[in-house]
């Protein structure tokens, strides 16, 4: 009764708040699914059930669209090249995360715990909270995306990049992924968010004023050894 109670009382921090309370909060739907995305993959590796479950919960509520009016431009890229970090290749994408596939996966994996597996049985369907659009691209070594959006002004925009690792590459003898770059400019150059790596963190500002905004990724990969890499773009 007592991981039951647990249960509850988690998922329903992911329960429909308050106007007021999601505006103080300052989380938006791309920072949520990266948050869900994060947290469901570090659960299936422990075997979490419950932190699985917060995960599509959390995913659940946002709606997932196809981007539209974003522009992209190609490149050769001449920027800098970041060191002494590490790729983190997504295994779970957004749209496996809202499909029934990863609640399936949270229930069979809480089949060892009956009284947590009966809350998660019992639980409503998640209530719409936002949408985000999303696109996948690949970006080949010395080369560059620019992506050109829209955002309104005085409305929160964010914005995250994730390295996606190729579907045909698991287990022991996949690679690992090339490591992948990305910064957000306005339409006047200006740095809003400076070069980092790809997912290590999300993008957020407000706009004063409606407007287009790039958001440059890279690859700045060089030599034989060189991989392209697969990315996958959202925003709000």
């Amino acid at each position: 009764m007592l991981r039951a109670f647990l249960a509850f009382s988690v998922l329903a921090l992911v329960a429909p708040l308050p106007q007021v309370a999601r505006a103080a909060d300052g989380a938006g739907p791309v920072s949520t699914i990266a948050l869900a995305l994060r947290l469901y993959e570090e659960a299936e590796s422990q075997g979490d059930a419950l932190g699985m479950a917060v995960a599509v919960r959390l995913a659940g509520g946002i709606r997932l669209r196809k981007a539209s009016h974003w522009q992209q431009e190609s490149g050769r890229y001449q920027g800098a090249a970041l060191t002494g970090a590490k790729p983190a290749p997504l295994r779970v994408t957004p749209d496996l995360l809202v499909s029934g596939a990863a609640w399936s996966g949270a229930l069979l994996m809480a089949e060892e715990d009956e009284a947590l597996s009966d809350v998660l049985y019992e639980l409503p369907p998640p209530v719409l909270r936002g949408g985000v659009s999303q696109v996948t691209a690949k970006l080949e070594p010395g080369r560059q995306d620019i992506w050109t959006m829209p955002f309104p002004g005085q409305s929160p925009a964010e914005v995250a990049v994730f390295t996606a690792a190729p579907a045909s590459e698991t287990g022991e003898d996949a690679k690992s992924p090339p490591l992948l770059l990305w910064s957000v400019e306005d339409g006047a150059g200006g740095v809003l968010c400076p070069l980092r790596v790809v997912a290590a963190a999300t993008c957020r500002f407000t706009p004063a004023e409606n407007g287009f905004y790039r958001v440059v990724i890279a690859n700045p990969g060089s030599g034989a050894g060189a991989q392209p890499g697969e990315y996958l773009l959202i925003a709000n």
